[in-house]
């Protein structure tokens, strides 16, 4: 495995780069937990009033109305509470953690990178994984970078999903995960059931800022990324994809003790 930032300097940047980010998620994300919290009280204010009121808005009661409001609080408190986790895992990522390889479980972030991610299934996109690997499936690495691919990874083909439902409405989709050991080591295969991509966009897929994607929407560095992280690792990332036949993307690294 080859060492990251091999220069004191490089690492001692990325952790400062690193600890920006993880402070300008936290500035917002304030404001927004306390807007939501001021949101909540103001519901409860109002309730004891409207209850008191039996005009329809919209086919709806004064309280229904305000249960619908409470719920899309209690949503954003919720994801608040996954950003400000998010957060503290990047403040994590030390010069030092980013300096010294530890054991990580492949499953375990493929859980919690779910979890950080259950808000994407709101729009009916089904989510699925299987963990197929002898545990622990753990492999020599950075867990904070492992976390960053397999993120990028649900949120490509989550987006591929809802590309496809747009051009189908009513299309349901799926996006399935698993974790299995192979002859190379532990494979993280990520397929969904999206749009997929014609050979010239398969073929330039790695390219540095290609993106298919609107603007404002994709910048280009996911697959890029996932592919330095997966080789930084020891490892490799593949693609198989046709258009209207959706994308499997895997990536493997060399298990714990393996060469």
């Amino acid at each position: 495995m080859t060492d990251t930032a091999a220069e004191p300097g490089c690492r001692e940047a990325l952790a400062r780069l690193v600890l920006g980010i993880a402070h300008e998620l936290n500035n917002p994300n304030t404001h927004i937990r306390l807007s939501a919290a001021n949101m909540s009280r103001l519901v409860h204010l109002l309730r004891p009033a409207l209850s008191r009121c039996p005009d329809l808005v919209d086919g709806r009661t004064p309280l229904e109305i305000l249960a619908l409001l409470e719920a899309a609080a209690a949503g954003v408190l919720d994801a608040s509470a996954r950003i400000g986790a998010a957060a503290e895992r990047l403040k994590a990522c030390t010069v030092d953690g980013l300096q010294r390889a530890a054991a990580v479980d492949l499953d375990v972030v493929v859980r919690d990178v779910l979890a950080c991610h259950a808000y994407l299934a709101g729009d009916g996109t089904r989510f699925r994984y299987r963990c197929h690997a002898d545990l622990p499936a753990e492999v020599p690495g950075f867990r904070l970078l492992l976390e960053q691919a397999v993120s990028c990874l649900v949120t490509n083909a989550h987006d591929a999903v809802a590309d496809r439902r747009r051009a189908e409405p009513g299309h349901v989709g799926r996006v399935e995960l698993a974790l299995a050991d192979t002859a190379d080591g532990l494979a993280i295969e990520v397929r969904d059931d999206g749009c997929g991509m014609d050979s010239a966009t398969r073929d330039a897929a790695f390219d540095l800022y290609f993106t298919t994607k609107e603007f404002g929407h994709g910048d280009g560095l996911g697959l890029p990324l996932c592919r330095s992280i997966a080789t930084q690792h020891g490892g490799r990332i593949a693609v198989v994809s046709e258009r209207g036949a959706g994308t499997t993307v895997t990536l493997v690294f060399p298990r714990k003790g393996r060469t």
